[in-house]
This record gives structure tokens, sequence and C-alpha cells, in this order.
């Protein structure tokens, strides 16, 4: 997975302030898009068992989280 990290610029130099201004919007939208597409292949390509398994999972999860609001 593509992981952006976003770097904040020294206040010497405006000029990687301007750099990121311009690349920061144009990487995020295709990382996200790209990441989607990955994952929803991956998810198809998983084994039912473990897919099962972690839908349980993830259920379980939210019981904790709504028992403990």
């Amino acid at each position: 997975m593509i992981r952006y990290v976003r770097q904040t610029p020294s206040p010497l130099s405006p000029q990687s302030e301007i750099a990121r201004k311009s690349t920061l919007p144009r990487r995020l939208s295709s990382t996200r898009k790209t990441t989607r597409i990955h994952l929803s292949r991956q998810l198809f390509a998983l084994d039912k068992r473990l897919l099962d398994f972690i839908i349980q999972q993830q259920h379980h999860v939210l019981l904790i989280i709504k028992q403990t609001e």
C-alpha cells in the first residue's frame, strides 16, 4: 500500500510549501483510487473461511463498542 507522509516544510523554504500544495491533491486522489481497487481484489482472492472470520471479528468489535457507549 502506498502511504503519503506529509512533511511540514521549514519556514525558511517557501519553495517546498508551493511544491507540496501542488502535488498533494493529485497524489492523494490517485492513491485513494488504486488502494480501493487493490483492496477489493485482495478481498475477492481471500479464502471464504478467512473472509467469514474477518466478518465475525468486525461484528465482535462492533458489539464491544456498543457495550461501552
